[in-house]
């Protein structure tokens, strides 16, 4: 069941019956991304094969995001209207990223110096301080997603232009070659490595009648699932270094289409994934809080983290989801409509 969505996939998906494989990926997407910031939370020198691979399959869940924001973006674009579709992404994006990072930049300006900002961050004045966090979103691990998908929506009435273009989407093979070539970095890097991705999700979406009935066959799953897991192997065994980051990024690209290909072939119905997808959103802007407390209990309480396993590791995730659900669900309780405005759905 599914609703029309902005970019950011902040809007519930629930009237659009066939978009309902967009609803389920969308709920399969902040899994993947909570997942990868909890491996954070544990020590790994004891398991570090282990370790490795968690990081390597739970890791950068964000090009499932950036795929989904894509392909609403060009479904709804027969109805777009630059000042409207700006405004709302104001409204709903920006406003509850302003409100829900103060506490972080509050801790991070005046209690605690954030360890992984450029030098000389802190010889700027508090001020400086405070509009530098929010223009790069280094305050906390998941809001640099913000001032990047904002530039996609300064860039939308090109997207809109390109969509239009005849032969427009015969460019993906060189965007993702470029997406290889650029990887994450600052808000600009992480804007040019991740356009492929946002392209590959308006392709899908703007070809969708062909696209649709031939990735729903079992030879194209097939290929996706054997492509997928080869890559596992050749990550595993070749990226020991970090030294060649691509893979990861297109190990999850081709996992997007085979996640496609599941979705549609196969009809998944599930209340848990189903909520999870309603208030991705929310879940996005508030699980690092409570992952973050959790490093921090570990420090001040336990003195040490703790040796990470498989099973502690699925323990937290869906303790951090649990947790992160219920306070969405109690803000959207409180606040009915109006929770948008503080966590985005």
């Amino acid at each position: 069941m599914t609703k029309n969505l902005p970019a950011d996939t902040s809007t519930s998906l629930h009237k659009i019956n066939y978009l309902s494989h967009i609803h389920n990926f969308r709920g399969i997407a902040i899994i993947y991304i909570v997942a990868g910031h909890c491996v954070s939370a544990f020590n790994w020198d004891n398991n570090e094969a282990f370790g490795r691979f968690a990081r390597m399959m739970l890791g950068n869940g964000t090009v499932f995001f950036v795929f989904i924001a894509g392909y609403l973006f060009q479904h709804l674009s027969y109805k777009y209207q630059p000042k409207k579709y700006l405004l709302s992404k104001f409204k709903y994006v920006l406003v509850p990223y302003f409100l829900l990072s103060i506490p972080a930049i509050i801790y991070f300006t005046v209690f605690q110096e954030r360890e992984d900002v450029w030098a000389g961050f802190y010889e700027n004045p508090t001020y400086l301080q405070i509009i530098y966090f929010y223009l790069t979103g280094l305050h906390l691990t998941q809001f640099w997603f913000i001032p990047m998908i904002c530039l996609f929506y300064f860039m939308s009435p090109a997207l809109v232009a390109f969509d239009r273009v005849k032969g427009a989407y015969f460019l993906l093979p060189a965007l993702v070659v470029l997406s290889c070539y650029v990887p994450r970095g600052d808000v600009l890097q992480c804007t040019v490595h991740f356009f492929s991705v946002y392209i590959l999700g308006m392709c899908f979406s703007r070809y969708k009648d062909n696209i649709d009935s031939k990735i729903a066959t079992y030879p194209y799953l097939c290929f996706f699932i054997g492509v997928y897991l080869a890559m596992i192997v050749m990550e595993f065994y070749l990226m020991t270094d970090n030294s060649l980051p691509f893979l990861n990024f297109l190990r999850k690209l081709t996992l997007s289409c085979a996640f496609m290909a599941i979705l549609l072939k196969v009809d998944f119905n599930s209340k848990v994934l189903s909520v999870l997808a309603e208030i991705s959103f929310g879940i996005f802007f508030v699980h690092t809080y409570y992952i973050e407390a959790f490093k921090k209990y570990e420090e001040q309480y336990i003195g040490y983290r703790l040796e990470g396993n498989s099973l502690y590791l699925l323990i937290f995730i869906g303790f951090i989801l649990l947790l992160s659900s219920a306070s969405i669900l109690l803000v959207k309780k409180l606040f009915a409509n109006k929770s948008r405005y503080f966590v985005g759905c």
